[in-house]
């Protein structure tokens, strides 16, 4: 984020994001989603854009999601083929029920100030400058072997597409945007940086007691809230764990997410193989995919959560845990560096011993939540990121429209 406010002056943005129904299968995306609708609902009356929002799942959603698709700030909600899903004035509900289904959603689009995020997934439908791309990361760079070599191809020849158009991109942190400047210095794109937050509130969530009781979860306890994909590498602290239980240290780990990742099965099965091998089972734990309030109630219980990421492009784990005011313990990635400073214990990445040397040494030094005094500062700088993230946001779009090109419908402010 770079602090920036809009000015009030300014005209009121329309802002269409597309909630596209892919996200049901990747938890970050749709989170990435939801944390951004609920970011500009802090933003006064005076500055709020104007949302639509495209639902491609005609509303098969979790709860938390249907509810922040009808926040303060959207004005309607419209589902494939024009459906007219929700709708905040009855007035113009009816001016877009007098229109074919087929053209409503066009002309919403064609009165968007900006379409965004529009992931490269959907790069054949990014074709204004209007549009903004969305790059979380370049992990492929970095991990080639956990990608086929038919999608490197892909997204290498997406990448350099998207770099070659006049258009936006949007980063989540400073280093993917350098990540982007080294491979492709000769860009015509123009790039911004927009690093969310988390909007979770510890009073929206249950009982941290009820939901360790429910789990069998002892008092003391670490948690992964991380998708089972490889480059998450949940392997790292599963052997952190081992150790330190073998050294007379028993810890107990409890991960949730869904255990399924796109590039095979077979790495879940193999992890709580190997955890059934050594006879960890009550140690390590994955109790499933859980409700968001179920997910809060464990941040709030822990000890600490553990980001053992291999590659992040802004981490949502990290966001969530610092708004509930979780200590963090984090793969040393210039990614967390940069999204914590120095307010994280780090380990070296894919380094069990380290991770191990880490844990013995904190984990004396903490106390298993919840912890008011932390949760209620936590709470203050949260509400205090959020509306800073909002203003940032919008400083983005206010600055790319007045870089575009006249004919594209630039310099309208």
């Amino acid at each position: 984020m770079n602090g920036l406010a809009t000015d009030p002056a300014e005209k009121r943005l329309s802002l269409l994001i597309p909630l596209y129904a892919g996200y049901r299968q990747w938890f970050g995306g749709m989170n990435y989603i939801v944390n951004m609708l609920r970011i500009l609902e802090r933003l006064p009356p005076s500055e709020a854009p104007d949302v639509t929002v495209f639902d491609d799942a005609a509303g098969e959603w979790p709860d938390y999601v249907r509810t922040a698709c009808t926040g303060s700030n959207v004005a309607r909600v419209v589902g494939p083929g024009g459906t007219l899903l929700w709708m905040r004035d009855d007035k113009e509900r009816q001016r877009l029920e007098s229109i074919e289904p087929h053209a409503r959603r066009r002309r919403l689009a064609m009165a968007a100030d900006a379409i965004f995020p529009m992931p490269f997934s959907q790069h054949e439908a990014i074709t204004t400058a209007r549009h903004w791309a969305w790059i979380p990361d370049f992990q492929h760079r970095y991990l080639p072997h956990l990608f086929p070599a038919r999608e490197l191809a892909e997204r290498d020849s997406v990448f350099a597409a998207l770099a070659d158009r006049e258009g936006p991109i949007l980063f989540s942190s400073r280093d993917a945007e350098a990540d982007f400047r080294r491979f492709y210095p000769d860009h015509r794109s123009r790039p911004y940086v927009w690093s969310f937050t988390s909007t979770l509130d510890s009073g929206s969530g249950e009982d941290p007691r009820l939901v360790r009781e429910r789990y069998h979860l002892p008092e003391t306890y670490l948690y992964i809230p991380n998708q089972f994909w490889i480059h998450k590498d949940h392997e790292t602290a599963f052997k952190a764990v081992e150790r330190l239980c073998g050294q007379g240290m028993p810890l107990a780990l409890a991960c949730t997410g869904s255990s399924a990742d796109p590039r095979g099965d077979s790495h879940y099965a193999g992890l709580f193989e190997w955890v059934a091998a050594r006879g960890l089972q009550n140690r390590i734990r994955h109790l499933g995919v859980v409700e968001q309030s179920t997910q809060i109630g464990l941040l709030r219980g822990c000890t600490a959560v553990l980001q053992p990421s291999l590659f992040e492009g802004w981490s949502t784990v990290i966001e969530d845990a610092r708004a509930i005011g979780c200590p963090i313990i984090a793969s040393d990635l210039p990614v967390h560096r940069e999204q914590l400073g120095e307010d994280a214990f780090y380990f070296q990445a894919g380094n069990p011993e380290d991770l191990s040397s880490v844990l013995a040494g904190v984990l004396p030094l903490l106390s298993p939540g919840p912890v008011a005094e932390r949760e209620q500062e936590a709470s203050r700088r949260s509400k205090q990121r959020q509306l800073t993230c909002a203003r940032a946001l919008l400083a983005c779009m206010h600055a790319d429209i007045a870089a575009r090109p006249t004919q594209d419908g630039g310099n309208r402010h």
